[in-house]
């Protein structure tokens, strides 16, 4: 009797040790991570074969067998490491580590997105340019990829242990998490991407409503840059980030931006400068970790899109061959007020200290 009781309390302690979650493991991240580029790159050439006519008014087509593969891969792992986890005694609610439930979610999420997608295009038709950007049956889709691939990034920013907080191993599926918002948020913003034409810039001057095309232009130039200074500014809240994080966060995005609306191989080229603004951004960051003194931190902030969007003026100008045809006031005002704006969002990030009722 004594030992049936012994063996029923061993029983009950082991269930309430784990009531939590499950332990992080790095090698389930990277796993996770690897799985969230694949629907990341999935989405990307789903819209490459949007825009280079591969798509005609059926929903089965490769490119969406290769999005929708990756996403039932995603998963089918993150199920399988739930019911492994519940089998070991955890909680349905807590079975898979911190930050994957969301993603668990999304996978839900995701897959009625994906059903409600095809009823929608059956009703509707295809859709084209914008449209499918803002479908929204596409952005539930969206929403539901952001929970899956932001999972290593949540599972990251929760766990404290010293000795995952620095460099390339630990942040690597945090970084990548990042890059995957980033990349999705600047996909489904495609139309307001300089990537996209370059008419608006140099040669002569289009056609049509003057203040559209200027506020064209320049809406192009500050989304990419924003966009980017916003998710530097979120990671750098939590990471001292490993150097060559920004210029690796902006060169994959602008490479998958470019290969989406692809018409010739030379516009690879605005890989250039936009890794000199990248390594801009890292030198700014690193002497921030080595000082501690914010304004490292807000210069980089401004200096950061105001070089992204400088800098791709300049390639474009000699790219083409030919001048901008924006005056003053507006080549040199809009990445000014780029750098405004990345400068504005680090008060965000990092806040001045409110002082004490003593001070």
């Amino acid at each position: 009797m004594a030992s049936v009781t012994r063996s029923l309390d061993k029983s009950q302690s082991t269930q309430q040790v784990k009531t939590g979650h499950p332990p992080r493991s790095l090698a389930f991240d990277y796993q996770m991570m690897v799985l969230g580029a694949f629907i990341v790159l999935g989405a990307f050439l789903d819209g490459w074969a949007h825009n280079h006519g591969k798509v005609d008014d059926s929903f089965f087509t490769p490119w969406h067998g290769i999005l929708y593969g990756g996403y039932a891969i995603a998963g089918l792992r993150l199920v399988l490491k739930h019911f492994s986890n519940v089998g070991r005694g955890y909680r349905w609610s807590r079975a898979l580590p911190k930050g994957y439930m969301l993603s668990l979610m999304g996978v839900g999420v995701f897959g009625i997105a994906g059903v409600a997608d095809m009823l929608w295009h059956t009703a509707f038709g295809i859709e084209e340019n914008i449209e499918a950007l803002l479908s929204p049956s596409h952005i539930s889709l969206l929403i539901g990829a952001l929970l899956i691939v932001t999972g290593p990034l949540r599972a990251a920013w929760a766990d404290a242990s010293p000795d995952l907080q620095s460099g390339w191993r630990a942040l690597a599926p945090a970084i990548l998490g990042a890059t995957g918002v980033y990349a999705m948020l600047s996909f489904f913003m495609a139309y307001g991407y300089f990537t996209e034409d370059f008419s608006y810039l140099v040669g002569s001057r289009p056609g049509g409503w003057r203040q559209m095309i200027d506020a064209m232009g320049v809406v192009a130039l500050l989304v990419p840059s924003i966009l980017l200074v916003a998710h530097v500014l979120f990671l750098r809240r939590r990471w001292r980030l490993p150097f060559g994080a920004v210029t690796f966060m902006v060169c994959a995005v602008i490479a998958l931006m470019t290969w989406f609306s692809l018409n010739s191989p030379q516009e690879f080229l605005v890989l250039i400068p936009m890794a000199i603004a990248g390594l801009i951004a890292d030198v700014l960051l690193a002497r921030f970790g080595l000082t501690k003194n914010v304004d490292w931190l807000r210069l980089m902030a401004f200096v950061t899109p105001f070089a992204v969007v400088i800098l791709f003026m300049v390639f474009a100008q000699q790219l083409s061959g030919q001048q901008l045809w924006w005056k003053i006031h507006m080549w040199l005002g809009t990445p000014v007020l780029a750098g405004v704006l990345g400068f504005l969002l680090s008060f965000v990030a990092f806040p001045p200290v409110v002082p004490s009722i003593a001070d």
